[in-house]
């Protein structure tokens, strides 16, 4: 395992995920005082050019990389598209699972996450459904899976590590609420995380998790979506 794990490499990967989900944090304080300070109109279009800029970022960091996988998903999606998917629905039928359980056994309804995506949808319908189908996919891909790309050739241990982590950063604000039971919602967000793990690890191409993570977005839009329209939520 020594041999097959490098450490220096994880470091780097948690460091690019504490460097985005704290950068973030800042930058959206930051914009939200110059509103105040300028008296400007608060607008979620603000945030969705933050999430852009970051975005840019790390394509032009990563754009060798994702140059590369581009090409080969391009000359190989028919090999990598069914692995990909394989891996996706059995991270959803967890995920789905011990989400029933979660809400009929330990009356846990949804994350802060989940609820501040129904309100903002509610608010701004365009802005993030495009944040949500297409933005965040890519940057969540490039932070929680390529990031740590050469941390382990093991697809296991990777997939766990990275799945794990996508989880726990997605639950974040959810602490507050739920204290320890947020625990609880590591699960169904883990289960596809570490899928999609599988995928990018199985295919050794971050396009084929990202058509997966995009895919599992557009589900879960569609939801929402028809949610709010039979005014359910």
């Amino acid at each position: 395992m020594k041999k097959d794990f490098n450490f220096e490499e994880l470091g780097k990967g948690i460091l690019i995920v504490l460097s985005y989900y704290i950068g973030m944090n800042l930058l959206s304080h930051y914009v939200a005082s110059l509103l105040i300070k300028y008296k400007l109109p608060s607008s979620y279009l603000y945030t969705f050019f933050l999430y852009i800029f970051v975005l840019s970022i790390l394509i032009v960091i990563y754009r060798s990389q994702l140059i590369t996988s581009f090409k080969d998903f391009k000359k190989n999606f028919k090999k990598h598209l069914p692995k990909a998917f394989e891996h996706w629905i059995k991270g959803f039928f967890i995920m789905i699972v011990s989400n029933l359980i979660l809400v009929y056994i330990f009356h846990l309804n949804k994350s802060i996450n989940e609820s501040m995506n129904i309100e903002l949808l509610k608010s701004n319908l365009l802005l993030h459904s495009l944040l949500i189908l297409i933005v965040a996919p890519f940057l969540e891909e490039i932070v929680f899976r390529l990031s740590f790309g050469k941390m382990t050739n093991n697809t296991k241990i990777y997939s766990i590590i990275t799945g794990v982590l996508f989880g726990f950063v997605h639950l974040i604000s959810s602490f507050s609420a739920y204290k320890y039971m947020t625990l609880l919602l590591l699960i169904p967000y883990s289960s596809m995380g570490i899928a999609l793990g599988y995928a990018y690890k199985d295919t050794n191409n971050i396009c084929s998790s990202l058509c997966m993570h995009m895919l599992h977005n557009l589900l879960s839009w569609s939801i929402i979506i028809i949610s709010i329209k039979g005014g359910i939520i």
